[in-house]
């Protein structure tokens, strides 16, 4: 950790989100720009929900400001050098022709560039503005969201030089596209008497605690068909690998089998429950609606994350919040090597592989049959520290390349 580095010629960093809905993003960059001593953040967003704050409390105390008084202040604080929009892809939209009059405004000597951070490349063109003013930097949740930017600027070069537009093409070549981490230490806080959080030794590496993670479990976001059918026939296969026993006649769902440590449980954590057939009722549990401190906690309670896609978007064209949250909980996700390459950041002790033709429940099978080795829960909580330095540092470093002059 670079503990005492500063930016040279940074002036304030005034940080953007008009809506509450990338509480994780905020946590991000805010942890990474903390770690720059005497740098001077403003957060300009919505009241904080569900008590995030009390998430990134070790780090940041400080209220968050109106969005609305942003624009004011940029055109009377000359002193704000530096624009982080964590929603850009619609926040731009709303106060794209109010920033461009702010910036014109400025004398030459006092101007302030914008860093747009996009959880999918979508309409690249309404940035058109600032990237003519050079002013403009563009940020991937992953490097699939930055090459989908890539792409989608080089389509704009070639349309404006095509077009008799050199200046703005010239503009557009210049502009800087990076992928931002968004992982934090998130502050965790168990509830108690929630059997989630129940005590897990760190001499244990037992596969007993799954969890998946979305706001909706529907097909379109979670293939949870997939993830019941299998696990279904797994428990079928040999309940007793899984610490349960059979359903029967006058018990149609599968029971932990008693005085038996080890007992297999899927968690699924979000917005709303899921619904698994009625043979894994005692199998897979939901947890719905914790505040963020709880939230966290329950996510590092897990032996295992899985992403459980419904689709492929999130490994080709945009960004699951998944993954950070995971990274913040310092627990290991299982990622086929397709999203392992897509996203490009995790390392090796947070991004369990998998093949791409296996299924996730599959995965978990292995490990609890011992032919997958796993390790610890306290060589985990090592390694991911080891993840969480490298993570911090690699974004220090994208800060320090967009902001020192």
């Amino acid at each position: 950790m670079l503990a005492n580095s500063k930016l040279r010629g940074a002036g304030t960093v005034a940080v953007l989100d008009l809506n509450n809905f990338h509480d994780e993003v905020h946590g991000a960059v805010l942890w990474s720009l903390q770690q720059f001593a005497g740098l001077d953040v403003r957060l300009y967003r919505p009241v904080w929900r569900w008590y995030f704050e009390h998430s990134i409390s070790s780090f940041w105390s400080s209220q968050p400001r109106d969005p609305q008084l942003l624009i004011a202040d940029l055109r009377k604080d000359h002193s704000i050098r530096h624009l982080i929009m964590t929603t850009s892809d619609w926040d731009f939209g709303k106060l794209g022709g109010e920033l461009e009059a702010a910036w014109d405004e400025r004398p030459h000597d006092a101007k302030f560039d914008i860093t747009a951070i996009r959880h999918w490349a979508g309409d690249t063109n309404r940035f058109t503005g600032m990237a003519e003013r050079g002013a403009l930097a563009l940020l991937g949740l992953g490097d699939h969201v930055a090459n989908n930017l890539r792409q989608s600027v080089d389509e704009l070069v070639g349309a404006r030089r095509e077009a008799g537009y050199d200046r703005a093409a010239d503009a557009w070549g210049k502009v800087k596209i990076r992928t931002f981490i968004p992982v934090f230490p998130a502050g965790r806080f168990p509830h108690v008497g929630d059997s989630i959080f129940d005590p897990r030794p760190d001499g244990s590496n037992s596969m007993d605690m799954v969890v998946i993670q979305s706001t909706h479990f529907n097909q379109e976001h979670r293939n949870m068909n997939e993830i019941f059918t299998v696990l279904n026939s797994s428990l079928h296969e040999d309940p007793a690998l899984w610490g349960y026993a059979p359903p029967n006649e006058t018990t149609p769902r599968f029971t932990p089998l008693p005085d038996t440590s080890g007992v297999f449980k899927l968690y699924t954590v979000g917005a709303t429950q899921s619904w698994p057939p009625e043979e894994l009722s005692e199998v897979v549990m939901s947890r719905t609606s914790y505040a963020y401190p709880h939230f966290y906690a329950a996510m590092h309670a897990a032996d295992l994350i899985l992403p459980a896609f419904g689709g492929r978007d999130y490994e080709t064209s945009r960004a699951s919040s998944t993954m950070g949250v995971a990274g913040s909980s310092d627990v290991p996700i299982l990622v086929s090597e397709t999203q392992n390459a897509a996203y490009g950041w995790f390392c090796p002790a947070f991004g369990i592989l998998r093949p791409d033709d296996m299924p996730e429940m599959e995965y978990v099978k292995l490990v609890r049959q011992g032919i997958i080795p796993w390790p610890t829960r306290g060589e985990r909580e090592r390694a991911m520290q080891d993840c969480m330095d490298a993570w911090t540092a690699t974004n220090m470093d994208l800060w320090a390349e967009l902001f020192t002059e």
